[in-house]
């Protein structure tokens, strides 16, 4: 006898299922929320280096990281490497290839509002955002991103340069951020700075990032042993900026003389800042 080929999307895999069921079939998949790790960019065009994290989306708790941000604020590049085993390719023929190219294509056209929505795109450096945004195949997936968070500094990519190049840079990173139509959560951890009790230059750094659509939020690494009068410094700098926002602070619990200052958005509040 002779087996009854279906071509897709007929196959009985998936296709032929009614839009309803592979709707609660996808919802199930992607009911966990999950964060995606940009560690690094290749010179190649799309090809990006990136770990799944395990630990899911949680809320805020002060100074708690998930593994992969511990090790890279502590510079242990080697621990970033996967640890699922590495794809060995098919042990048999599977079939006719093509159909099953064409069932996967089917499934990721049909999935990849979830995929992309569903994920906080955390991103190790400033410059791998930067990529991640130009050279990804599917350029119309953007719009279905919701939430990205930016490590400017966590993998040694500290700012090199004077004040009038870290402004160019973060117009350029605000402007490539509003390009991402849904985007409902941007957060920046910056570099360790020394300009932040200035008010002109508060005020500069403030400027694109007002310009945002949606809630944003700005960390600052402070390592200094007066970090909490510092603190204090900041907030009146922005109370005599008029700023509305949130200004608060806390120790980072791996190092207690590190602590982070958080700047949020008023809009911030309305949404759910896990």
């Amino acid at each position: 006898m002779f087996s009854t080929r279906f071509t897709q999307p007929q196959s009985p895999l998936l296709g032929r299922l009614p839009f309803e069921i592979r709707q609660m079939i996808w919802t199930y998949l992607y009911r966990s929320p999950k964060n995606v790790h940009i560690v690094r960019c290749l010179e190649r065009k799309t090809k990006l280096q990136y770990v799944v994290c395990r630990e899911g989306i949680r809320r805020d708790i002060p100074g708690n990281c998930c593994k992969f941000c511990l090790n890279a604020s502590q510079r242990r590049e080697k621990d970033w490497a996967q640890e699922y085993g590495t794809f060995s390719g098919l042990k048999r023929p599977f079939g006719d290839l093509v159909a099953v190219g064409k069932t996967c294509w089917f499934a990721y056209t049909e999935t990849r509002p979830y995929i992309y929505s569903e994920c906080t795109f955390i991103f190790a450096t400033y410059s791998n955002f930067l990529h991640f945004t130009s050279t990804i195949s599917a350029v119309h997936c953007h719009q279905y991103i919701r939430s990205v968070k930016i490590y400017w500094n966590l993998c040694g990519d500290f700012f090199v340069g004077d004040e009038e190049d870290f402004l160019i840079q973060l117009s350029v990173l605000c402007d490539t951020s509003r390009s991402l139509s849904g985007l409902r959560r941007f957060v920046i951890l910056m570099p360790p700075v020394d300009w932040y009790e200035r008010e002109d230059m508060v005020a500069k750094v403030l400027a694109p990032l007002e310009s945002m659509h949606c809630p944003w939020e700005l960390s600052v690494h402070l390592t200094f042993h007066d970090a909490e009068e510092q603190l204090w410094g900041l907030r009146g700098t922005f109370r005599r900026l008029g700023w509305r926002g949130v200004v608060s602070g806390y120790k980072v619990i791996h190092d207690p003389r590190t602590w982070i200052i958080q700047v949020l958005s008023v809009r911030v509040g309305s949404m759910d800042v896990s």
